[in-house]
């Protein structure tokens, strides 16, 4: 009776494609969203709460719950989605509620709002503020010092035969569509990519990076799209997780290599301040904070550290458009500060905003190197398709 009521609720909700009698761990993520959504209907529902459902899944996973989330509102139920993903709202939504900082903004119609409107309503600020100012971008970098100059970057069949020259204080985005080998290549730089061939000169001299030992020994860090899986202890506190790769400079002496736990503390505390993490206490468990002040642990961990070249893959992932705003102002702010900055992101709008130069990524190559001032929408996109693909001097 129990395989009978399961299988006329996926069939319901004209979900065919799950086997009632597998195991859930054995299906794939997208199907076990479904699976609770199912769940919830084998009660007598009348409010579903979603909370970030759409996180994990591809567009089509996507498309495919709002379809079945339209067939359950058919049906009288109420629907609250919680979600940071702006166009699912305005797609999706009938009203919308504004949360900041755990008060209450505003309640709108979302058929009366666009999507600037929201931004402003969420950061608190106009959305043209969300990215650097068009005089700040473009200016840095200029006459600096090529800081990192990479030639002959090559990987198997992925990557061929890459050059380009990080300036000190630049910010340069890298981009192209999913597979043009841009994530391979930044993980090249770490000494984390099979397979990889590529001639490093920093600063004036030659390194060769085979292990993120060598690359964080030589001033390069890098922060991958997965930061719970390659980035975090999710075990340990945000202090720990900070303070990692630094635990030497907290030894009592050489002869008793104990920690000093009150200079470990302080100096997490003050990174904490400076990249403005939002957490109860330094000791709070990492896994505890939102996607966005996770990800600025990660940065406050390589800042302790010294280090100069910072590479980050798809930064605001996951993250909603509040913690975006910040990741913004700290990239910005660290630039400004002499850091050296390449972000790795297939978000278009973000690489249009925040980057100095823009490198655009075709079939494995460097086809196109952009100038911000020579920079919008339909260059890139120009650019990405591989319609552009002769890539500027440096």
């Amino acid at each position: 009776m129990i395989r009978k009521m399961s299988a006329d609720i996926l069939d319901e909700l004209e979900i065919r494609d799950i086997d009632v009698d597998a195991k859930v761990s054995g299906v794939p993520l997208a199907q076990r969203q479904l699976v609770e959504i199912a769940k919830a209907l084998s009660h007598d529902l009348k409010v579903l709460i979603l909370d970030e459902p759409t996180a994990p899944l591809t567009n089509e996973d996507t498309a495919h719950l709002f379809e079945i989330l339209k067939h359950i509102r058919s049906r009288g139920v109420s629907i609250i989605f919680i979600t940071h993903r702006l166009k699912e709202v305005l797609t999706y939504c009938d009203r919308g509620t504004i949360l900041r900082n755990g008060k209450t903004v505003e309640s709108v119609r979302i058929s009366d709002i666009d999507e600037s409107s929201l931004i402003e309503l969420m950061i608190g600020q106009k959305a043209e503020g969300f990215y650097r100012a068009s005089d700040a971008s473009g200016a840095a970098g200029k006459g600096s010092e090529a800081i990192l100059k990479v030639e002959h970057l090559s990987i198997g069949d992925k990557v061929h035969d890459i050059g380009f020259q990080l300036h000190r204080g630049e910010i340069v985005g890298v981009t192209g569509l999913l597979g043009a080998g841009q994530n391979e290549m930044a993980r090249s730089l770490f000494g984390i990519q099979d397979g990889a061939s590529v001639l490093i000169e920093l600063k004036g001299r030659r390194i060769r990076i085979r292990s993120p030992k060598e690359a964080v020994e030589n001033g390069i860090c890098l922060l991958t799209e997965n930061r719970k899986e390659e980035g975090l202890v999710l075990g340990m506190s945000v202090k720990e997780n900070i303070t990692l790769p630094s635990l030497r400079r907290f030894n009592r002496s050489r002869l008793f290599p104990f920690i000093h736990n009150g200079n470990e503390r302080r100096a997490a505390q003050n990174f904490i301040d400076k990249v403005n993490i939002v957490v109860r206490s330094p000791n709070s468990k990492i896994r505890t904070l939102s996607g966005g002040n996770q990800q600025k642990s990660i940065v406050a961990r390589w800042l302790l550290r010294s280090l100069e070249i910072l590479i980050f893959i798809e930064p605001t992932r996951g993250i909603d458009v509040g913690a975006k705003a910040e990741i913004y102002r700290l990239l910005i702010s660290l630039a400004s500060e002499g850091k050296s900055i390449m972000v790795v992101s297939t978000d278009h709008n973000e690489i249009l905003g925040i980057s100095d130069r823009i490198f655009v990524m075709y079939k494995g190559r460097l086809s196109s190197i952009i100038p911000h001032a020579e920079a919008n929408e339909e260059v890139l996109l120009s650019a990405i398709q591989g319609w552009s693909t002769d890539a500027q001097s440096e």
